[in-house]
């Protein structure tokens, strides 16, 4: 194995497109290549060089994405429902799924609200120790960190709460791989500032092929923390056949931004550490120049761009769009059809671009000229309408607006029981069977196990119609909920 044997028998189809090398190079555990899920060989030593270049005690590939990172990490820390898992509304799904898998009891925590975005942002230090105070035992705390926008939560104080109660800290920095090689640059990355357990998608902001990403071991991280019993949690999870192409993209990668030894960055340090200089340094430069030549243009504003403090991402580039009376979704529509320009998210008052290592000096001047464009011919309206969700879909009617909140039934339940689809309306009273979440502002209004109030309800249908895409519900508007309450009996 592979059957194509090694290329010869690549389909046409494939070579007219990537060419035979890929296959050629598609490679099964013969016995030079080492395996993965006992990794003896090269690739216990090219999983060695990433943690020293990410300054991890110990570091694993992933060729399912971060998403079997987290799944594996909330796993191997948890026993059952008797364990709590602390994590914010708006965590990736991967965060729900490792609830189900795990048998985990989950306590949400809402994040906090950026008005100028109209977006959710990051959780904070008061809200973590709030959920202490609340629910006692929380075993695991899992934040996601940066967000979509570059948002960085404060990692240090967060970890300083969790070390407070012995629970263990999992950062979701699945946007954040490249944080440790920007050379002095804040936000400094999560392994830096205490936690325990940190997974990152190295395809999402380095050079990675998609799906390659690592989860990281902590130095120091707390006693709850085996990695051992990580490595069990991924063998069950990921495929037993990992693929050597991705597996080579990680390697290549962690040699990409450590080339030519480094000065350092206090993570990885010394020879084979960060680049003065190197491509995440000028990435965030160009982003950095970028920003300043758009927030001077009238009508826009860049987020975050006050001195790229230690709660911003410098490499992603959030410009505000409410002051020349557009939507983000308008704007992202006029930058692709006029420019050719693809922002990687739309927001109701902003787009977001990721600069990486792939991005040049061209690539940011097109994006300024573009921005120009669009301030010249929009800046200078009599009278500009700038979006807004009207007031009725204010996040306040949110479920999120409790600070922390249990679902009614545990996710793992949920998933094990009956459901069926059942109109919004006809939904309220009932246990919600999915994560119904409107973007933006990307904060879930129902996750599994929680009762679906009216004003939820109400919540949800404002926002569809002034154009909200609903993950959750299907095309006739329907959601999913319980077909028989487990808390007893049968719905109305």
């Amino acid at each position: 194995m592979p059957g194509h044997k090694r290329g010869a028998g690549c389909p046409w189809q494939f070579s007219k497109v990537f060419g035979k090398e890929v296959m050629r190079n598609d490679t099964t555990e013969l016995p030079p290549l080492d395996n993965l899920q006992c990794a003896t060989g090269v690739l216990q030593e090219a999983q060695a060089l990433c943690a020293a270049a990410w300054g991890a005690q110990q570091s694993f590939f992933l060729v399912n994405g971060t998403t079997v990172g987290t799944q594996a990490a909330v796993w191997s820390l948890v026993s059952g429902p008797e364990d709590k898992v602390l994590l914010q509304r708006n965590a990736h799904k991967s965060g729900i799924a490792s609830l189900i898998i795990s048998g985990a009891s989950p306590v949400f925590l809402a994040p906090a609200y950026d008005d100028e975005l109209q977006t959710a942002v990051s959780v904070t230090a008061a809200g973590v120790a709030a959920a202490f105070a609340e629910h006692p035992g929380i075993a695991v705390v899992l934040i996601t960190r940066p967000t979509y926008e570059g948002h960085c939560a404060d990692v240090a104080a967060i970890a300083a709460v969790c070390r407070a109660h012995g629970a263990a800290l999992v950062v979701d920095e699945a946007h954040g791989a490249h944080l440790a090689f920007g050379c002095g640059l804040t936000p400094r990355p999560a392994l830096e500032m205490g936690a325990d357990i940190v997974v990152q998608s190295v395809h999402k902001t380095l050079s990675a092929l998609t799906q390659a990403s690592l989860l990281h071991v902590a130095k120091g991280a707390c006693a709850r923390v085996s990695a051992d019993r990580i490595q069990s949690c991924l063998n069950l999870l990921q495929t037993s056949s990992p693929s050597y192409v991705l597996m080579a993209s990680l390697d290549a990668a962690r040699a990409q931004v450590t080339a030519s030894g480094g000065e350092g960055s206090g993570v990885g340090g010394g020879a084979g550490g960060p680049v003065a200089g190197g491509p995440v340094a000028r990435a965030a430069r160009l982003a950095m120049n970028a920003a300043a030549a758009i927030a001077a243009l009238p009508g826009l504003s860049v987020f975050g761009t006050e001195g790229y403090g230690a709660t911003q991402d410098p490499t992603r580039l959030t410009v505000v769009v409410r002051g020349l009376g557009l939507s983000g979704f308008t704007a992202k529509q006029l930058l692709y059809d006029a420019h050719g320009l693809a922002p990687e998210l739309a927001s109701p008052n902003a787009v977001s671009f990721i600069v990486s290592v792939g991005n040049t000096q061209r690539d940011l001047d097109r994006v300024v000229a573009a921005f120009a464009r669009l301030s010249t011919e929009h800046a200078a309206r009599a009278e500009r309408s700038a979006p807004s969700f009207p007031q009725e879909t204010a996040p306040c009617l949110l479920p999120s607006a409790l600070l922390v909140s249990v679902p009614v039934v545990a996710p793992r339940v949920v998933f094990r029981a009956a459901q069926e689809k059942v109109p919004l309306a006809l939904a309220v009273g009932r246990v919600a069977a999915e994560l119904v979440c409107p973007y933006p502002p990307g904060i879930p209004v129902l996750l599994p196990g929680e009762c679906v109030g009216a004003d939820a309800a109400a919540y949800v249908a404002a926002v569809r119609a002034v154009g909200c895409r609903v993950a959750g519900l299907d095309a006739q508007g329907r959601v999913s909920v319980l077909a028989i309450d487990p808390r007893g009996g049968t719905p109305n």
